[in-house]
């Protein structure tokens, strides 16, 4: 909140009456789940209140492309990916001569490129699957980035939910109309 002199100064200016959020209002739900903006002390769904501190943000870091998936995930995934294509292999080198004669190593970056390819745009000639485990390939490409795109585009709820149609709060009294579903008041 502001200080007595006028607007804070800074983040951690000692003369502002409140160092953390006054108001949070709007699908804060929503909020806590996508965003890292706010720490959440008190679970909403089991008390129908939240207790809101303000979340101090150290460094963003290259960890947040993971951070949609739990590490137990990413280890699934792996081993996922490995198991497949221990599976394509086996298909293919019955009816693919390539893969018995030039082995594993010979062709990897060549099959890596045209499955990225093929993933990212399945229907174009010359990159559709005519084998079983190019189909295997592409359709799995495809139902895991549905699913990569689903987790990093769930944000876009709190988004729209602070885009300039949501309602903003003035003070206690815009409360009144049932708007908001959840306000909290910071320490003031």
């Amino acid at each position: 909140g502001p200080s007595a002199a006028g607007d804070c100064a800074s983040a951690g200016d000692a003369s502002c009456r409140s160092s953390g959020a006054d108001m949070v209002a709007g699908a804060v739900h929503i909020t806590r789940d996508r965003l890292d903006q706010l720490v959440f002390t008190v679970p909403y769904l089991n008390v129908q209140q939240t207790v809101v501190k303000r979340n101090v943000w150290l460094d963003a870091g290259l960890d947040t492309i993971f951070r949609p998936f739990t590490w137990q995930l990413w280890v699934s995934i792996g081993v996922e990916i490995v198991a497949v294509t221990i599976v394509i292999l086996m298909f293919e080198s019955k009816g693919n001569s390539r893969v018995t004669k030039g082995g594993f190593g010979q062709e990897t970056f060549d099959s890596f490129y045209w499955t990225l390819a093929g993933g990212l745009d399945p229907g174009h000639t010359g990159k559709i699957a005519h084998t079983v485990g190019g189909k295997i390939v592409v359709t799995g490409h495809l139902i895991f980035m549905v699913i990569i795109a689903a987790c990093y585009t769930g944000s876009v709820g709190a988004w729209l939910a602070s885009s300039d149609e949501t309602p903003t709060v003035r003070g206690l009294e815009s409360l009144a109309d049932g708007r908001f579903t959840v306000a909290v008041r910071g320490p003031n």
